[in-house]
């Protein structure tokens, strides 16, 4: 009778122990997957923000011809600790080769003759917002969030952007 008490109770603290893991293996889970929405929430709150800033057309936002990166200003608002929302990269309107497609490149369209290099009057910004501490973690997803904004001069005229209509 004592050798059946005692399995009954090895058993028991197995099952309770292996369901104990079970449950607290779903805590990590479930603790792991909000931290990471959570990231991914104010990253995606940053890079837009930092879009809807850009997309000003006047003041400090406003359109810049042959822009560099820092022609235009950082983000405004706040931004948490370990968080970085920049802009990653600016591409110009090269020409147009029907009515839907832009050439767009990495660099303004080569001067005429001794003039400047000419702006089209079209600028594609890519902006990123990312937090550098979460995403050095190890085993772990990245978490980078990338915006696309066109931003157009309002100087040029909105139906035909494009050489010469500057």
């Amino acid at each position: 009778m004592a050798g059946e008490t005692f399995l009954e109770m090895m058993v028991a603290i197995v099952l309770l122990g292996t369901v104990v893991v079970g449950v607290l293996g779903g805590f990590m889970t479930v603790t792991t997957t909000s931290i990471f929405n959570r990231q991914v929430t104010q990253s995606s709150l940053l890079a837009q923000s930092y879009a809807e800033q850009l997309k000003q057309p006047t003041g400090a936002d406003a359109y810049v011809a042959c822009a560099h990166i820092s022609d235009y200003p950082g983000y405004a608002g706040p931004i948490p600790a370990g968080w970085t929302v920049e802009i990653e990269k600016i591409e110009y309107l090269q020409g147009i080769t029907d009515d839907i497609n832009h050439n767009m490149g990495p660099f303004c369209p080569p001067p005429i003759g001794t003039s400047p290099p000419r702006d089209n009057g079209l600028q594609r910004i890519f902006i990123r917002a990312y937090n550098q501490a979460y995403n050095d973690r190890p085993n772990k997803a990245d978490v980078v969030e990338r915006v696309v904004i066109m931003k157009r001069d309002q100087r040029c005229s909105a139906t035909s952007p494009g050489p010469g209509s500057c």
